[in-house]
């Protein structure tokens, strides 16, 4: 399980409220909903781990990609077509 600080979490929060907001005017619904679901699942015990491995996020991973799902290794690895790592 991945722990962040509050004020990790508020960072987190305020940059995905600042992101929904921009989207909102561009238009991306596709977007839009990602970041939407990002900040419902801020205060899961599952934010912050990736869906494909389970391994931590990074922070700095999270706060230059906020609506990010998967470390910098499985995005990778799906970008590349290539299959998913066993959950741990």
């Amino acid at each position: 399980m991945h722990y962040f600080t509050i004020e990790q979490r508020e960072s987190l929060q305020a940059g995905l409220r600042s992101l929904i907001e921009r989207l909102r005017g561009e238009g991306d619904a596709r977007q839009l909903r990602a970041a939407e679901a990002a900040l419902e699942r801020l205060h899961d015990p599952g934010f912050g781990l990736c869906e494909d491995c389970g391994a931590d996020i990074p922070y700095a991973r999270l706060c230059s990609d906020p609506v990010a799902t998967r470390c910098v290794a499985c995005q990778a690895r799906l970008e590349r077509g290539a299959a998913p790592e066993a959950r741990l």
